[in-house]
């Protein structure tokens, strides 16, 4: 049986193992059949997950103030940078260097 990079075995648990050429072996179907894959307790801290009523901060790249609830905002097409509508209208191309796009898509106000 021939198994391809993505799969990782560790030799250490498998007898009987044959070096093919550089990318592949072979295991008895004996020995896979027996393998068990050791199991690895995942951490996750409860400060990394984000509450639901948490809301992000969208800031205007032209003039770096936050967008508020119900003003109104464009987001650029290109590179996805948020703007107020009357900032845009004040260069009508995106700010972000190596941009330079001239359409936006227009956002929902943030509620």
């Amino acid at each position: 049986m021939t198994i391809n990079n993505e799969i990782q075995i560790s030799f250490d648990d498998i007898e009987n193992v044959e070096l093919n050429t550089p990318n592949t072996i072979s295991i008895s179907m004996e020995d896979i059949n027996a393998y068990e894959p050791k199991q690895v307790d995942a951490v996750i801290n409860p400060e990394d997950i984000p509450k639901e009523e948490e809301k992000v901060e969208l800031n205007c790249l032209l003039c770096h103030y936050p967008i508020l609830e119900g003003e109104s905002w464009v987001k650029c097409n290109k590179c996805g940078s948020s703007y107020h509508t009357d900032c845009w209208r004040v260069k009508n191309s995106c700010i972000q260097r190596d941009c330079n796009s001239h359409r936006v898509i227009p956002q929902d106000p943030i509620t």
